[in-house]
This record gives C-alpha cells, structure tokens and sequence, in this order.
C-alpha cells in the first residue's frame, strides 16, 4: 500500500511534469481537482484547464537531460521509504459460541463476533468482506483444514477437496456480527493497516476456549477434528 502510494504521487508529478512543458508554466503553479488540471495563479483562466485524459497526453520523457514532448507518457515509480523506529500494531478481538457434540466429537460454531483496528477503511466494503472470509478460514483452520503426509515417503495424501476438509457456506456460524475500529496510523498509507492474515486469526483461540467450556477438554494441536476432541473426551474420563 505505501508502495503504490507513493508510485501514485510520482505519476501525479509526471502528468504535470508534462502539462507545465506544455503551458511553459512552473510546476508548483499547476495542480488537479475535481478531474481537472489548472493554474493556481491564474484558476478561471480556460487556456490553462485541461481534462485529466488531455494531461495525460502532454507525457515528458528525459532526453539528454531535456524534458521532450511523449504523448500518454504517464509513469509512476517508488521505492517503499526505509522507515526506521515503528512498530505498527493490529488489534483485533473474537468471540466464539460452538455446539459439540460429545458422542462424536462434531463442533458446530453457532455465534461469531469479531471486530479488528484496521486504522483507515479506504475500501470499507472490502474491509468487511476480508473479515467475512477471514473468520470462515480461520474456523477452518481451527476444526478441519490439515496437511497428511505419508510418514514413509512425506507424499501428501490429501492434496484435494475431498480428502482436504474445508467448511462451505452452510457451516458458517449462524449468527455473525462483524465491526471494526478505525484509529488513525501514522505509518500505513492514508493512515491505513493491513488486515489480510489478521482476520483468520482470532476463530482458533476463541473456539478452543468454547469447546472447553462446552465439554470440559482443551485440544492443543491445530486442527481441533473430532477424532482430537473424541481423544481428548476419552483421556478425560
């Protein structure tokens, strides 16, 4: 994201890079609202507004250190800056209600709450639908998904849909509440943080504690499948 912000901001300086050869203006003179290139000092003055789609055809290119005309020449390149000294922190929290069933083992989550401090939504439509996905992997993760190999030759003897266990649709919790938090970052572009691994997070913990105080055993490997819970239901008695 600070990537492609600052390769934005670069591409914004190349398209008035062009526009100020083009008018023999200084380019801390011109700048762009509302879709529309224009001069600060002189912004009502037609013979200096241009469409953003005219801009981009008055493109530069650096020819023996001269800047020369290169139409639809628009190109914006950054370095992600060195930053040094922070350490930027996410937050989010999950509240999990199950139903197990102790004569097989079968987990069913039936109530999710999980809320994440996410600094800015630029997207927050996006933002809930990562949540969303988030939360439904990270129950996977935490009852079902599980890599098998096969301890003579470390071949992968699950390696497909069928044998390789995720919930669908229908396993999601049947009531689900999802928010989130927007604290301003001062290091994530537009003050904004990632929120890509974070969301599956919270499901693992908080169902392990639900099936502990829904039939009185912890499981302490990942994934929590029947066969692990039924173990443990048996150890306990």
């Amino acid at each position: 994201g600070t990537g492609i912000l600052h390769a934005a901001l670069d591409a914004r300086n190349s398209l008035l890079q062009g526009v100020s050869v083009k008018w023999k203006a200084p380019i801390d003179d011109i700048d762009i609202k509302d879709g529309k290139v224009f001069r600060k000092s002189d912004p009502t003055n037609k013979d200096f507004q241009m469409t953003m789609a005219q801009a981009a055809n008055s493109g530069v290119v650096l020819v023996d250190q001269e800047l020369r005309p290169a139409s639809g020449t628009i190109v914006g390149q950054a370095r992600v800056p060195a930053f040094s000294g922070y350490s930027q922190k996410t937050f989010g929290a999950g509240f999990f209600e199950v139903e197990v069933d102790p004569i097989t083992g079968f987990v069913h989550v039936t109530d999710a709450v999980q809320v994440h401090d996410i600094g800015r939504a630029i997207n927050p439509t996006g933002v809930i639908n990562q949540l969303s996905g988030g939360m439904m992997q990270g129950i996977n993760k935490a009852l079902t998904e599980e890599m098998i190999y096969d301890p003579s030759t470390g071949a992968i003897v699950n390696a497909n849909l069928d044998e390789y266990k995720l919930h669908m649709i229908d396993q999601f919790p049947d009531k689900v509440q999802i928010d989130y938090m927007e604290p301003y970052d001062a290091v994530g572009p537009h003050g904004a943080k990632g929120l890509g691994e974070p969301a599956l997070l919270p499901p693992p913990a908080s169902i392990n504690a639900a099936i502990y105080d829904a039939v009185g055993v912890h499981v302490d490997h990942l994934p929590m499948s029947t066969p692990r819970i039924l173990n443990a239901l048996q150890a306990k008695t």
